[in-house]
């Protein structure tokens, strides 16, 4: 074998290759609807959720984040493949099945569909098994189970993956009706903010500049929300007071209300 054939292996590798798929990704289309409402947010930050749907343009990912993100990936199609041996066949086990409604749109990880159950993959490390399950991730899964789940009879669960060990460790999410309406008035003000008032919602008063979920800090360093420069890179206070009044009251049947009814100028 010659020189150049045992040199050129180096010029290529896995970690380069992994490398060039992300900056792939990165140049490309979103995989998501950006404009889009995420039921997979409801409960969180609802001026990240205005900002994005908006237009405006979030500080892009770094590498590193990208392969995390990746990893949930890795993790669904683990917990997936347990589930296949117990269900298998076509259509037993589904994934990304879409839950579109008029608050937004979801896209349920695992959908067992033998048993009608709702698998939400996720993964997490040893230190936090003490905060599971994340109320953001009961959030989700509360809302698939509205407008999916409900009507089907279904169960659910959210399952992690611990980084460390690839345990997985699963618990049960029981619908709450009152927490769901809370949830739905959250999506319905962020809805109000994109189609009607057409600008984004203030920070949320008990945010701030550099604690999460503006601001964290990992064993890395620094990470920062995506929008963190569209709220506090500029002249933006703490506290942010609002100039329109968005008013929502939870609705007495959990279904459509007429948007005009929602805003108080």
């Amino acid at each position: 074998m010659s020189r150049e054939q045992t040199a050129s292996p180096a010029l290529l590798s896995t970690a380069a290759l992994q490398q060039e798929k992300y900056q792939s990704e990165l140049a490309g289309p979103s995989k998501f609807d950006p404009h889009e409402i995420r039921l997979s947010e409801a409960g969180q930050c609802p001026r990240r959720q205005t900002l994005r749907a908006l237009g405006y343009v979030a500080t892009p990912p770094t590498l590193r984040e990208m392969a995390i993100f990746e990893t949930g990936h890795l993790a669904e199609e683990r917990i997936t493949a347990l589930w296949a041996q117990q269900f298998p066949g076509p259509d037993q086990c589904v994934r990304e099945v879409e839950v579109r409604t008029e608050f937004g749109v979801g896209h349920i990880d695992l959908w067992i569909e033998p048993i009608k159950h709702i698998v939400e993959c996720k993964t997490t490390t040893e230190k936090r098994l003490k905060d599971l399950p994340l109320q953001s991730h009961v959030a989700q899964v509360t809302m698939y189970l509205h407008f999916y789940g409900n009507q089907r009879g279904a169960t659910a669960e959210i399952s992690y993956l611990i980084k460390e060990t690839g345990e997985i460790k699963s618990f049960p999410v029981t619908y709450d009706r009152q927490y769901a309406r809370e949830l739905i008035v959250g999506l319905m003000e962020v809805q109000a903010a994109i189609t009607m008032l057409r600008e984004p919602l203030p920070i949320p008063e008990d945010y701030q500049a550099t604690s999460y979920p503006c601001a964290w800090y990992t064993p890395q360093g620094l990470r920062r929300c995506g929008f963190w420069e569209h709220c506090w890179g500029s002249q933006v206070a703490t506290v942010v007071e609002k100039k329109v009044s968005v008013k929502l009251s939870p609705p007495t049947l959990v279904f459509w209300l007429n948007p005009l009814a929602l805003v108080d100028f």
